[in-house]
């Protein structure tokens, strides 16, 4: 029953000091002599509130009292009733009837009944021989001894005069000398009470890192810097049981990469600290299935003071997909959450409904048995917010204008669902769309917010590497420099606006840039593998192989590097050398078609056509549509007198690229040489 009375952010209720009389209710017990149907603590109580309750409301846990033994349930009965029969607790948002989900803390209304009966009886204890034993729970580590623990580097005070919760990112560095891969997480604070609940991210950019560097206090505010694994959800609320990833979907970690614990904290009156770790478990094998997240929001929120507002949004799922778990987010203002699916020509299948969301118990939930959803099922979302003074959840009295934001007193509308593809080769499919969706719903937001804030530090940054993606370099050099402006000494910006400038061919500046990245974190390789492509288009060829070859004894395994750092050999005439980087990173990064490409270019140069031939050969069967690769493995048959082949090979390049007059041209050349052959 976790957590029975806490309201507001778990704060202790104030029943524990009111009028109400958390034991019996003075009147007189309602008496069955003959027993029949009336509950007995050791028979029907007990069992529900071990099953329910004592997880969280024992010692060390987030509840403020325990609920142990028979006299301390006795005792607290008609709160028990109170706010079972209100639903108040446990604390479980999802409606019945409207997705069926593991591990539901919600009861029935019978369970709820015999609660109530119970206590009108008098809360008879029963045959004390028949009670159970209170449950017993492991002081350890619950899955045993972790692979690898992880601890926040210092403790975070949380100081006795707050008196609003406390919403704080802590990065903590993995320190991963190999990819590793996780098939289990155990999260454990030194200090449960304070923990309301928490997620687990993962950044691979050091761009959490760089946001707590600047924060004098342990952490950041704010919900950026950071994401969840794949499609992975990674949290923990009291009670709750470690993450346990489905069969074959570790998810993969590697050396630089950090976790950041995102927590919900409650101040509790005192001084409190808190130092969390992380319990990670790993798996020898290669995930067999990658699940991925499908994301529904809302970016340009704004609500106006006292103000009802409906706000919806909807994906068209591309392929057929198993859903397996959902998790909604909104602030203090949400009221109800819909979430639903439209099969084609098909009923609605409800996925989550909330008719009364709280930001302070929101959580994530998986399905007892996983959903299919066809390929061009529609997904809907709907939320319906209340920044009315009704609202008693509005945190601004009087209500105030609130727009969309990261902050607890900003507003969100998001929800995330975990599928995974039927067909696993359609995984790539589905990613871009939710990709393209995720960069519409993101540029959206960051445009509402400069038409709020021009000068707002993250949408400057964010829309400007967004802009550089699309190409818009102009605009993305102007939104990145004015965010350098207002933090010159933001790593990750830099990098950002050297990248900017790099695309913008200014690669003097770009080198400048990442070198004053570099005296920061010398021991960054994207870093080093970025200037080097500056100090290649500079003409500094040699200072360019210095930063690859360092960026490659940093990240030995990064294959796109080693490539690069193989074509810059080959173009400095270094050619065996070449070829040995070459082979390096296609046995490192097989999917990478440009290494295997520039490979069979060496190899044609060094006069082993045939090889070249059969490596090109491999890149037509992996990507058919390639129109370069078929071009060059035309030219290596017509080089072997494959003349055939080499025809074949560009009459494709022609049906792909029917203006393409390199081929045309070669094809007649061809043609032409065969009809005047002996």
């Amino acid at each position: 029953m976790a957590v029975l009375g806490c309201g507001a952010g778990g704060r202790q209720p104030a029943s524990e000091t009111s009028s109400i009389d958390p034991g019996s209710s003075g009147e007189e017990a309602i008496t069955d002599p003959a027993g029949a149907g009336v509950p007995t603590w050791a028979s029907d109580v007990a069992p529900l509130v071990y099953g329910r309750c004592t997880v969280c409301h024992r010692p060390g846990e987030v509840a403020p009292f325990a609920l142990l033994t028979y006299d301390d349930v006795r005792r607290r009965s008609r709160q028990i009733v109170q706010v079972t029969s209100s639903r108040y607790m446990p604390p479980w948002q999802p409606e019945p009837g409207f997705g069926e989900f593991r591990d539901a803390r919600n009861l029935t209304d019978e369970e709820v009944d015999l609660l109530r009966r119970w206590h009108e009886a008098g809360a008879p204890r029963g045959e004390a021989a028949s009670e159970p034993e209170p449950p017993q729970f492991a002081s350890g580590w619950q899955l045993g001894e972790p692979d690898l623990v992880v601890t926040m580097p210092e403790s975070y005070t949380v100081g006795a005069e707050l008196d609003e919760d406390v919403f704080r990112n802590f990065v903590v560095p993995l320190g991963l000398d190999q990819t590793r891969y996780v098939k289990a997480v155990e999260f454990r604070p030194d200090n449960r009470q304070l923990v309301h609940h928490a997620q687990i991210l993962i950044d691979s950019e050091g761009n959490a890192r760089e946001l707590d560097e600047m924060d004098p206090e342990p952490g950041y505010s704010g919900m950026v810097g950071a994401g969840a694994p794949g499609g992975h959800f990674l949290g923990w609320t009291p009670g709750r049981q470690p993450s346990v990833l489905e069969e074959g979907m570790a998810f993969e970690v590697r050396p630089g990469h950090d976790l950041v614990f995102e927590t919900h904290l409650l101040p509790t009156g005192k001084r409190e600290e808190l130092r969390c770790s992380v319990g990670l478990y790993f798996s020898d094998e290669k995930p067999r299935l990658e699940p991925a997240s499908i994301h529904l929001a809302s970016t340009t929120i704004d609500l106006p003071a006292g103000a009802h507002v409906v706000v919806q949004d909807s994906f068209e799922v591309p392929i057929s997909v198993s859903v397996l778990g959902i998790y909604p987010h909104a602030h203090y203002l949400g009221k109800r959450i819909d979430v639903w699916a439209e099969p084609p020509g098909g009923e609605r299948v409800w996925l989550l409904k909330i008719a009364d969301w709280d930001f302070n118990w929101q959580d994530e939930y998986h399905y007892e048995t996983p959903l299919r959803l066809g390929a061009g099922t529609t997904v809907h979302l709907e939320i319906v917010y209340d920044n009315s003074a009704e609202n008693v959840r509005n945190p601004s009295s009087p209500p105030r204008r609130v727009t969309w934001g990261p902050r607890s007193t900003d507003e969100m509308g998001d929800v995330w669902i975990k599928v995974v593809p039927e067909e696993p080769n359609e995984l790539e499919r589905l990613e871009r769309a939710s990709f393209e969706k995720d960069l519409f719903l993101a540029r959206a937001g960051y445009e509402f917010t400069l038409s709020l804030d021009p000068d707002d530090f993250e949408a400057n940054n964010l829309l400007g590497l967004m802009e550089l993606e699309r190409g818009e370099i102009a605009r993305a050099v102007e939104l990145l420099a004015r965010a350098l402006e207002q933090r010159p000494a933001a790593w990750s910006v830099t990098l950002n606006v050297a990248g900017a400038r790099l695309n913008s061919g200014d690669a003097e500046e770009a080198a400048a840039l990442y070198r004053q990245a570099l005296e920061r974190r010398p021991a960054h390789a994207e870093t080093h593998s970025n200037l080097a492509v500056a100090l290649a288009r500079t003409g500094d060829l040699r200072g360019a192989l210095s930063h690859y070859a360092t960026a490659l004894e940093l990240q030995p395994e990064d294959g796109q590097t080693r490539n690069n750092y193989g074509v810059l050999l080959m173009q400095m005439g270094a050619m065996d050398e070449a070829g040995v980087q070459l082979e390096l990173a296609v046995d490192l990064a097989p999917e990478y078609l440009p290494a295997q490409k520039n490979l069979a270019n060496l190899l044609a140069r060094t006069g082993e056509v045939a090889r070249a031939v059969t490596v090109l050969e491999q890149v037509v069967s992996a990507a058919p549509r390639d129109v370069e690769a078929r071009q060059l493995l035309a030219l290596g048959f017509a080089n072997l007198g494959r003349t055939g082949d080499a025809i074949r090979q560009l009459e494709a390049v022609l049906e792909l690229d029917p203006q393409n007059r390199q081929a045309l041209d070669d094809l007649s050349l061809l043609r032409s040489s065969r009809s005047n052959g002996p």
